[in-house]
């Protein structure tokens, strides 16, 4: 048994996720979580959020000698799935340099992984993997192959569609001639819906366009953003992009690629940022420069190909003699701004700050004209500036090199509000205090507010994969639950029992197993969902309902042999039977109670409160004679703020 002084309620640790009892996510930023920590280098980390506070995680890894994919999912906790050190996923040969790859989920608890590798010749082949929650390998084996031919083809990318498909593209560069982005559609059971290897995007001549990435649309449709031409050094590096129905029907601009920047070519081997807007168009993001100084810009485009900001995009920060570069964009699902994230240095490069600007819908630039230094400018390099959604705020993430010349990044986080300031109290919050080499840290969000990072770590050998959580209020571990009595254990019931049988201080009625009377207990999180209830003090084996409302009765009303105080919308979440006097709900493989209640016809929002009480048998009151007693009792209730 655990108090949890925040609870104001003594609470049983009952819940046990996944394939361990104990919560993984460290709560200390100087020991994160080890996601694989085996001999040999891992790298090109990839994360996808679940949706329900699950974590995939895949990475490349040589601990056999030579390349091959690994995957891992952890629970909402941080628990582990698989073995520790990752699912095998593909022991087929890789090319002796990596490309870039991707990761989605799926929408049913697993994910869908896509990589190249040169198992069929000596080029790179593009193939796809689903996997489930349990490991399973849903395509086969060895995937679906969505390329086979003699040329190079690098950095798919996979976006999970509106309709419960999936989208791939990946760039084609033939040693010579024209090459193409492509796009496959996948269906849910892995089968190609386009024929030979897709849909095709080329440009005129001899042009290699590349570089492409996927957002989804409305009505099972997608988007895809990708740099015009990166055959030679002096290729038009423009940014174009093209919208597809779900036929595979291209449709802005008459079906030719849109312009979204061509003001100067992009940098050299840069990925540009395509994003969905939430609904039916997109938005791009990129860094370039026109003379000696670099910008970071930004577009949307709407469901009909129009631009909302002029041509060539949105400078992000009108800022004199500094350069700025890496955008990282959030879109917020309910104003719709743009948060953007970026590294901002010197023109000499000597110099280094990471920024965040905010950019309403009409593109007003919401941060002064500049943005806001979250680490200020100066000697200290700074690095992989990340922005993700969190409400009407956002959270961004930032490495910063403080033992420099030395190699070693720490990790900051930053919540930002609509005006600019941190929320979190004593911000920056450390997210890795160990001071080693890092890189790429690709992160992720959804709907449980909870940000999670995944990176190269070269604290032990040459890399390995840690992660960490970031929860919505700054902490890292498990999220606190915040809960607190308010039937019989705060002093707001005032109606008596009804056979005069008073329970013990914060408990319901007395019962005929204990003079204390049942108490509700709540262990785990509401953000991601991981609640548990349990009535404790009940006869050893009864059949327990445990009830929730959407608010507090004003006067308490008699119910059996107890008093009820849940009110409003009543639910009957669970029904289950004590062991040893104690019931608990869910029980593992229920559905967890948002997801109950939502079943039911009650959606629990964020910032929503929920009451909670469990009613159970009891026919042996023996000492409610007049009334007879009837049968059943009722515990104290908890109110949860979700």
């Amino acid at each position: 048994m655990l108090y949890n002084t925040r609870l104001g309620i003594t609470t049983a640790l009952l819940i046990a996720l996944g394939t361990s009892a104990q919560a993984q996510w460290p709560s200390n930023p100087a020991q994160n979580l080890a996601v694989c920590n085996t001999t040999g280098d891992q790298a090109v980390p990839k994360v996808a959020a679940g949706g329900d506070g699950s974590t995939w995680c895949a990475w490349f890894d040589n601990r056999g000698g030579s390349y091959a994919v690994y995957a891992q999912k952890l629970d909402p906790l941080g628990n582990e799935a698989f073995a520790h050190n990752g699912l095998l996923v593909s022991a087929n040969p890789q090319s002796t340099s990596l490309v870039d790859w991707d990761i989605d989920t799926d929408g049913a608890g697993g994910c869908v992984i896509v990589f190249t590798d040169t198992r069929a010749g000596g080029d790179l082949d593009v193939y796809a993997y689903r996997i489930d929650g349990a490991g399973n390998f849903l395509w086969g084996a060895n995937g679906v192959p969505l390329s086979n031919n003699a040329d190079y083809e690098a950095n798919p990318k996979v976006a999970l569609l509106s309709d419960g498909n999936f989208a791939v593209t990946w760039s084609r560069l033939p040693n010579s001639g024209a090459g193409a982005v492509h796009v496959q559609k996948l269906d849910p059971a892995g089968t190609p819906q386009f024929a030979g290897d897709g849909l095709q995007i080329v440009g005129p001549g001899t042009e290699k366009p590349g570089f492409s990435d996927i957002a989804a649309a409305d009505a099972g449709g997608w988007i895809v953003g990708y740099v015009r031409d990166i055959g030679t050094f002096a290729s038009p590096r423009h940014l174009r992009a093209q919208k597809f129905d779900s036929a595979g029907n291209a449709l802005w601009n008459g079906g030719s690629p849109l312009a979204i920047y061509d003001a100067a070519s992009l940098s050299i081997a840069y990925q540009p940022v395509v994003k969905s807007d939430g609904g039916s168009g997109a938005v791009f993001a990129w860094h370039s420069a026109i003379g000696n100084t670099f910008d970071c810009w930004v577009q949307r485009v709407d469901a009909a190909g129009v631009e909302a900001y002029a041509h060539n995009g949105l400078q992000v920060s009108t800022e004199a003699n500094m350069s700025k570069f890496d955008p990282s964009v959030a879109v917020l699902p309910g104003s719709g701004d743009l948060v953007v994230a970026f590294n901002k240095r010197n023109l000499a490069q000597s110099q280094w700050a990471s920024c965040v600007q905010r950019i309403s819908v009409a593109g007003a630039r919401q941060f002064t004209a500049n943005g806001v230094e979250l680490l200020p400018l100066n000697g200290i390099p700074k690095q992989f500036e990340r922005c993700l959604p969190l409400g009407n705020d956002a959270i961004v993430l930032s490495c910063e090199q403080t033992n420099y010349p030395a190699q070693g990044l720490r990790v900051l986080g930053f919540r930002v509000d609509a005006s600019g300031a941190n929320v979190w109290t004593g911000s920056p919050v450390v997210v890795s205090s160990v001071l080693s080499q890092k890189d790429k840290i690709p992160v992720c969000i959804d709907a449980t507010n909870m940000a999670r990072a995944l990176w190269d770590d070269a604290r032990n050998d040459s890399g390995d994969m840690y992660a960490q959580n970031l929860n919505a209020d700054g902490s890292l571990g498990p999220p606190a639950l915040s809960a607190s009595a308010f039937c019989f254990g705060d002093g707001t019931q005032a109606t008596a029992c009804p056979c005069a049988n008073n329970g013990a201080a914060g408990r319901g009625c007395q019962n005929s197993a204990s003079t204390g009377g049942a108490q509700l207990l709540a262990s785990g999180s509401t953000s991601p969902d991981t609640l548990v209830l349990s009535s404790d003090g009940e006869l050893p084996s009864v059949l327990t309902i445990f009830l929730q409302g959407n608010a507090a009765l004003a006067t308490p009303a008699v119910f059996g042999d107890g008093v009820r105080c849940v009110g409003g919308s009543l639910k009957r979440l669970y029904t289950k039977n004590a062991v040893a006097g104690t019931a608990t709900a869910p029980a593992p493989g229920d559905p967890s109670v948002s997801a109950r209640s939502a079943a039911l016809g009650d959606t629990i929002g964020s910032g929503t409160q929920r009451w909670y009480q469990a009613y159970y048998r009891d026919p042996n009151l023996s000492f409610c004679a007049a009334p007879p007693g009837s049968s059943w009792n009722v515990s104290s209730g908890l109110r949860i703020d979700w």
